[in-house]
Formats: structure tokens, C-alpha cells, sequence
């Protein structure tokens, strides 16, 4: 132990000596970057993909859902149940020990200021018993108020409690306007308590209140009754299988989906069959590919970052030859001077790993908020204690790494050839073999990280400048739903619709405005269509089916490629390109017939116009990955198609951006409770869908940056080096009279052959390693030539 802390103390006087202290900082933070990131990485991978989750029982915690035949066994994330057969299960199964059901909804808060949307979580009584919660104050809710017409009580979460009520504790009791009715609080929610989701994009529901299953079912938030979509959890008998409890489900599935309170007109609806799922994997598989991949381009930071520290250290240990044969000839063994070395690696790896640690502490909020949106239990992740051994041990192995090829190299060194050559004029070949390999791996590794970055930069901006059959920058687009206890008549609803356009449309700068039952990225209206006049109509086909005012299309700028003459208003049914296409194949649609149904309430109108289709993204389910589609459009004239969830458009002159505060004055002017929701522009709204690409893309860059600089800085190290031991070579050369170009051409060739080598590396690397990203790639070949000769600039 006293030789080892006389090593330690002697490799501390060596890197704070003068020659040695800037070579000995700049290791030690290159180090330090890179253990900070690659720890902050996985610190976050560790907590949601290794951890259990924080539930009682969650190793028997399962998602139950309702998929089809052909999908079955791929889809796991967005599918949903109703409220039918969640009963159905609950009461005929005999393989869970209990089933909750929860939904996710919005509500207009009024009262408490200016009216707004908060986000509310519709659940059942056992909810939080089955999570293991409960509530911080008050109480929970009881059975009763699951069923429909129950007293309308509410939950607050801690967050909204602490907005409105500040630090009154006495919350309780109190009430609250949510869309036009009134709610007693009954409780508060423990802090950030959220319930998993198993929709894309969103791994858990952050609910501001939560409302009783009874309330979403009696109509009350413009639900459908016992058919709503509901996302089911059970926890399985001790005992017994997910594949037995399949069997049973399924049985109980097809006796309600027969029966008359499924609509059986569904093609998806006859071929449904349930799967059972683990909760872990429906939560973490959603952001697996992310958090693997990114730990992944960290893992490369930290490579080259070793290979620079193990140029340095080597670079070091050649220039300190003199020392080294004179130590020998003084009697040290080939294991001292190899201790000694490694003794230095490991004090330089572990002061690196003292200060990545503390980067880690610092970096893990900053990520966790950048992707909060997209991490489950995001609030419980940090540094721990876990996550520190297991850094500081691979800092051990990373800095006897570093120090092997240093102390292989010092302890073949013969002594009493050193103490000959004196100064020395060159490098030897292995000695130039060993740093060029160290070097060319560090440009080949920064290649892939290079290309990576490359890759998404060229997906994300793929994405967000799609060609998607719309103005994107100057519409700016909002969601509203009218309350059914003053709106619940069709007439009501379009003479709201009627006075907002003319308030709106009187606003300076803007250029047209419109109203309708569904927008692109915010969605609508869904419904089944079919062409009855056709032969071989076939099956009922979904389509968007939105009610719209005469503006809409000028509005969104969608070119309208068939419409009637010298027609002011909609007056007939239009459809896009697609659903042209879809149900009338080559043939004209204009004039020919064609039939929609919402539920049972079936339509039948004429085809009168076409517009151009429209292309949207979405998250495939089945892959899990980023895809887009040109979906059937059916739109109708809006007194057809009202309905109380609408949409505002409005087109701008200019910058649209200066119109939002007048836009929401000209809808309170309407009416006050009406708060807008999902505001802004085109752009906005498909940028704020497009957060874990935009994620990966800035941290792919970063890492990509940082790896660059530190390439930079071991290119420049080796072929400093290298003119240093060739100094004298370089004045005979100048003196026999060879030009200062000349010279410089040949000190600077070392490190244009270096960089070449590993680019040629890196690139063939490139294609293979990227393979890995085409999951999260838009549209975007993983060996796409610009990419790969460009890096990030195409």
C-alpha cells in the first residue's frame, strides 16, 4: 500500500509539473466529457428500462387490449378497449385479481381567471389501490361514482392545487367550473402521480384533474356513452398465464362485440381479439430504440475520448525514454515501470471520473426536462448510487486500458539503447504504428458519429418540411369544444361557429378564416364510407369525415382540383384525391354517390368536388416508428357536419403569430367559457409531434461535435509530436535548401494521411453501425449517399 501511494503522489508531482500540466488538464477534461455524458445516459437507462416499476406487484402488471388477428403480437402501444368490455372482463374473468380502467379527456376550467383547457384523467374508484397510492388529502373515490349520473367530484393534482389555491390546504371542499358544471373537490393527488399510457409519444398520463369513471360515462365531456375508449390494467392471479387468460378474453370479447352495442358494420370490430401485454414493456418499449441508441453514440464519445487519453499517454511515455532506460539501468523491473504507467492512467481516469460525476449530476435534470414528455417516472430519475459504482469501475477498466498500449511501449524500451540515442531524432515505426492506430480510430469512430448525426438532421428535417398539401407557416389552427349544457342542439353549435368566423375574420392581417369539425395534425372526425352505386362496393372503408365552412380550403391553402361552377358555398359533399382513388378507382367521382355513417347514423350525399389529398405523419404502431399516409378526406358543408368540437383556422397576411391575442379575444367576445386548445401554427403543431426526433437530432449533434473536437485534438497532438522529434531533420532540410512550404508539407502530411485513413475507416463503419438507426430514420436510407460524403452538411 506505502509503494502505491508513493506511485500516486509521484504521477501527481508529473501532471502538475509545467511541461505536463496543459497536456495533463485538457486529458482530464476531454475524459470528464465524455464519462459525464455517457453517465448521464445511462443513469436515464438504468431507471426506465432497468428499474422495476415504482407499483405494487409491477412484475404481474399488464396492459390488457384489443387488437386484431393479423396484428396480434406486434402492436402494443396505442391500443385501447371501451367501457363494454372492460365490465364484461371484469365480471367474467377469473385470471386477474383486479382490472382498472382509466381515460384521458379535456376540460374548460372557468372561474379561476381567463377559461383554459386543463388536462383531466377519467378513472375508476380502484384505480389508485391498484397503483398503490394514495391520495396526500382527502379522499379517493368510491364505487358508486364510477356509475353514470354519480355527483360530479373531482381530484386535483398537486400542481394545479398548489397554481390556484397557493398554499391554502384546504382545497377540499372547495369546488371548481369544469365545462359549465360543478365539481367538489374531494382530494388532492400525491405529487406528480401519473398513471402509465400506452398511446405514442406519451408514456404517462399528467393529469391536472382527475374525475370519476361515472362523470366521462353519463355524457357530461361529449363522450359516447358505454362505448368510450378506455386503456385497461390488470394484475394477474398468482398462478395463472397471460396466454390461458388470452383464451378466456377472447371468448368474452367476441360474445360483446356480437352483440348490439358494438357497432358490427367495424371490420376491426369483427376481427378483434385482446392480448395481454407486461406494463413494463408497453411503457419502456415506446422510448427503448431512443435510449439505446443514444447510449449507444455515447459509448463512442467515450471511446474516442480514451483513444485520445491513450495517444496522450503514449506521446508522453515516448518523449520520457531517457527516463525510463536510465531508471533501468538503475535496477527498476520491466513490472515497475508498467505499474508506474498504468499507476498514472488510472489517477488520470479516476480525477476525470471525480468530474464526470459531477457533469452527470448536473447534465440528468437538464436531459430529463428536454424529454420529460417522453420518460416514464421522469421525476425519480437521477444520479444514485448504482449508477456512481458502476461509472467509477469502468473509469478503473477504462483507465488500465488507456494505460496498457503506455506501459507495453515503456517496458520494451531496451535501456542502454535509449541512453545512446540521447535526445533522439524520430519515432520508430511500431511507435508510429501504435499512434497512428490510436488517432485513425478516434477520426473513424467520429465518422460514425458524423454520419449519425448526418442521418437525423437530414430525417427530422425530411419530416418537417413534408410536402403535406397545406399552408404550414402562415394558418394558424386552435381547438375548442362547445359545452353540451348550452350547446347541445345542432343550430346552437352553428351559430357559435357563424359569429366567431365574423369576429375573426374582422381582425387586421387576416386574410380568410374558417371553421370546421377537423384540421390536419389536430385531426376530427372519423367515420365508415363506402360508393353503394359500385358493383363491387366492398367493405365500409374509415375515412376523416370533417364538416367545413366555404373558406377552409383557401384557408389552408389546398388546392381544389374539381369544384362546381360559379359556386360560392359548400354546398355538397367534397372529397380529396385519396378517396377518390379509394372508392371510385379511375373512374370520375363527381355526380356519383356515396354513404357514411357515424355509429349507426348512416348518410348518403353526392360527390360534387375534389381536392388534393393531404399527407400527415403518425406513429405505426406496429414498428414503432415514425411513418406518414395520405388518409381519406370526406368533407361536408358544416351545417351537415357540426359537431361541438371544432376547429379554427385562420390565415394570416404575414406572420400569423402577432393574431393569437386577438384571435382569443374574438372568440371570448362570443362567449367567455370557450377556451382554445392546441393553438398555433401549422409549423408549431407538427414540430411539437416531432420532440424525440428533435431530441435525438440535438444530442446526436452534440456528442458529434464533441467527438470532432476531440479527434481534432488527438490529430494535432500526434503530428505536434511528430514535428518535435523531427526538428533537427527539418533544419538539415531547410539548410540543404528545401522551401518552408516544402517543410510544411511534409509535417503537415501526417496528419492528412491519419485523417484520410480514418475517414475511409469510419465510412465503411458508418454503413454498418447506422444500420441500427432505420427504426428511428424518416424516410431516410441508412446509406444515403449524401449523408455518408457530406457528414452533417447536405
Amino acid at each position: 500500500m506505502d509503494q502505491l501511494w508513493r506511485e500516486v503522489r509521484y504521477t501527481l508531482r508529473i501532471f502538475a509539473s509545467p511541461p505536463n500540466r496543459w497536456v495533463t488538464s485538457g486529458a482530464v477534461v476531454t475524459l470528464a466529457l465524455a464519462i459525464g455524458i455517457s453517465t448521464a445516459v445511462f443513469t436515464i437507462v438504468e431507471a426506465v428500462l432497468l428499474r422495476p416499476l415504482p407499483f405494487r406487484d409491477a412484475e404481474r402488471l399488464v396492459s390488457v387490449q384489443v387488437t386484431t388477428r393479423e396484428a396480434k403480437g406486434t402492436t402494443v402501444y396505442g391500443a385501447v378497449a371501451n367501457w363494454d368490455l372492460y365490465t364484461a372482463w371484469r365480471s367474467r374473468s377469473n385470471g386477474f385479481e383486479e382490472l382498472v380502467a382509466y381515460s384521458a379527456e379535456e376540460m374548460i376550467l372557468t372561474g379561476l381567471g381567463e377559461a383554459r383547457w386543463v388536462s383531466a384523467v377519467a378513472i375508476t374508484s380502484n384505480v389508485l389501490a391498484f397503483l398503490g397510492v394514495q391520495p396526500a388529502q382527502g379522499r379517493a373515490f368510491v364505487p358508486e361514482e364510477d356509475q353514470p349520473g354519480s355527483a360530479p367530484v373531482v381530484l386535483l393534482s398537486e400542481t394545479f392545487r398548489a397554481r390556484h389555491f397557493g398554499s391554502d390546504v384546504a382545497a377540499v371542499g372547495r369546488s371548481l367550473v369544469l365545462s359549465g358544471r360543478l365539481y367538489e373537490i374531494v382530494g388532492v393527488m400525491p405529487t406528480e402521480f401519473r398513471v402509465p399510457n400506452s398511446i405514442p409519444e406519451v408514456t404517462q398520463m399528467e393529469g391536472e384533474v382527475w374525475v370519476p369513471m361515472g362523470t366521462y360515462l353519463d355524457g357530461s365531456l361529449g363522450s359516447l356513452g358505454s362505448a368510450v375508449p378506455v386503456q385497461v390494467l390488470g394484475r394477474l392471479r398468482r398462478g395463472t398465464t397471460a396466454a390461458a387468460t388470452e383464451v378466456q378474453l377472447d371468448q368474452i370479447t367476441e360474445q360483446v362485440v356480437l352483440s348490439a352495442r358494438v357497432d358490427r358494420r367495424e371490420p376491426e370490430a369483427r376481427a378483434a381479439v385482446t392480448q395481454i401485454v407486461p406494463l413494463h414493456r408497453v411503457i419502456v418499449g415506446q422510448v427503448r430504440r431512443p435510449l439505446m441508441l443514444l447510449l449507444g453514440l455515447t459509448g463512442c464519445v467515450l471511446f474516442i475520448a480514451c483513444a485520445n487519453v491513450a495517444t496522450l499517454q503514449l506521446l508522453r511515455v515516448l518523449a520520457r525514454q531517457k527516463d525510463f532506460a536510465v531508471r533501468r539501468a538503475l535496477g527498476a523491473s520491466q513490472r515497475a515501470i508498467a505499474g508506474q504507467v498504468l499507476t498514472e492512467s488510472v489517477v488520470l481516469a479516476a480525477i476525470s471520473a471525480i468530474l464526470g460525476v459531477l457533469i452527470a449530476v448536473w447534465s440528468v435534470p437538464v436531459l430529463v426536462r428536454i424529454a420529460a414528455d417522453r420518460l416514464p417516472h421522469a421525476s425519480q430519475i437521477s444520479v444514485n448510487v448504482v449508477v456512481v459504482v458502476i461509472a467509477l469501475v469502468a473509469t478503473v477498466v477504462a483507465g488500465l486500458l488507456i494505460g496498457a498500449p503506455s506501459a507495453w511501449r515503456a517496458t520494451r524500451q531496451p535501456g542502454p539503447d535509449a541512453l545512446k540515442e540521447g535526445s533522439g531524432s524520430g519515432i520508430s515505426t511500431r511507435q508510429n504504428r501504435a499512434v497512428s492506430a490510436l488517432v485513425a480510430s478516434q477520426v473513424a469512430f467520429t465518422m460514425i458519429l458524423l454520419a449519425g448525426m448526418g442521418l437525423l438532421t437530414r430525417s427530422f428535417l425530411h419530416a418537417m418540411n413534408l410536402d403535406r398539401g397545406y399552408e404550414m407557416d402562415k394558418v394558424l389552427v386552435a381547438a375548442l369544444f362547445l359545452p353540451l349544457d348550452r350547446y347541445a342542439s345542432p343550430e346552437r353549435q352553428l351559430a357559435f361557429a357563424h359569429a366567431a368566423l365574423d369576429r375573426v375574420r374582422g381582425i387586421p392581417g387576416v386574410s380568410s378564416a374558417a371553421v370546421a369539425t377537423g384540421a390536419p395534425i389536430v385531426g376530427g372526425l372519423k367515420a365508415t364510407a363506402n360508393a353503394p352505386g359500385k358493383a363491387n362496393p366492398g367493405e365500409p372503408r374509415s375515412v376523416n369525415s370533417w364538416g367545413v365552412s366555404r373558406e377552409y380550403f383557401q384557408t389552408l391553402g389546398t388546392p381544389v382540383r374539381r369544384s362546381p361552377p360559379g359556386s360560392a358555398e359548400l354546398a355538397g359533399v367534397f372529397i380529396d384525391e385519396t378517396a377518390a382513388r379509394e372508392f371510385f378507382g379511375s373512374e370520375d367521382p363527381v355526380g356519383r354517390q356515396l354513404q357514411w355513417a357515424w355509429g349507426e347514423d348512416a348518410h348518403t350525399g353526392t360527390v360534387i368536388g375534389v381536392v388534393g389529398s393531404t399527407r400527415e405523419l403518425y406513429i405505426d404502431t406496429r414498428a414503432n416508428t415514425l411513418a406518414s399516409s395520405y388518409e381519406p378526406h370526406l368533407y361536408l358543408p358544416l351545417a351537415d357536419g357540426i359537431a361541438p368540437s371544432l376547429r379554427i383556422l385562420v390565415r394570416a397576411h404575414a406572420d400569423p403569430l402577432p393574431l393569437m391575442a386577438a384571435v382569443r379575444r374574438a372568440i371570448a367576445e362570443v362567449d367567455p367559457t370557450i377556451a382554445l386548445n392546441e393553438f398555433g401554427t401549422l409549423r408549431a403543431l407538427a414540430s411539437g409531434r416531432l420532440l424525440t426526433e428533435r431530441m435525438l437530432m440535438l444530442l446526436t449533434a452534440l456528442f458529434a461535435v464533441l467527438a470532432l473536437v476531440i479527434a481534432a485534438a488527438g490529430i494535432y497532438a500526434a503530428v505536434a509530436y511528430a514535428a518535435t522529434r523531427r526538428m533537427r531533420e527539418m533544419g538539415i532540410r531547410i539548410a540543404l535548401g528545401a522551401q518552408r512550404f516544402d517543410v510544411l508539407l511534409i509535417a503537415m502530411g501526417r496528419g492528412v494521411r491519419l485523417t484520410l485513413a480514418g475517414v475511409l475507416l469510419g465510412l465503411l463503419a458508418a454503413i454498418a453501425a447506422t444500420r441500427v438507426m432505420r427504426h428511428v430514420l424518416f424516410e431516410v436510407s441508412t446509406t444515403d449517399p449524401a449523408v455518408l460524403a457530406g457528414g452533417p452538411w447536405f
